[in-house]
């Protein structure tokens, strides 16, 4: 799978109306009746990544979190027993950041 933000040539951090732009200026390069492939790739980018929570949703889900396995598991469990406490959940998720900031460097 192509990375959708390298398809729509926008950075990580752009926000959705910058998106929007690059998407619109990308299908009137690529016409689907011309290059049905290519609009179809661009489409789906776009799709992926059109608002801020379908972003997060990509950056967490494709790229993921190292760390938050723990987290992912104990919220979608159907056991009440256990749950972790909201100072729990805080510290899983500030090590998962932590981590890939470091990750990145």
């Amino acid at each position: 799978m192509t990375d959708p933000f390298f398809l729509l040539g926008v950075s990580r951090e752009s926000d959705d109306e910058t998106i929007r732009k690059a998407y619109l200026e990308k299908i009137r390069r690529w016409p689907p009746e011309h290059y049905p492939e290519r609009f179809q790739a661009v489409a789906q980018a776009y799709s992926m990544i059109q608002t801020g929570k379908k972003r997060l949703s990509f950056q967490l889900f494709h790229h993921g979190l190292p760390g938050l396995d723990p987290l992912i598991d104990t919220l979608f469990s159907r056991n009440t027993r256990g749950r972790p406490t909201q100072n729990e959940l805080k510290g899983w998720l500030k090590e998962s950041l932590i981590s890939c900031n470091m990750k990145g460097r």
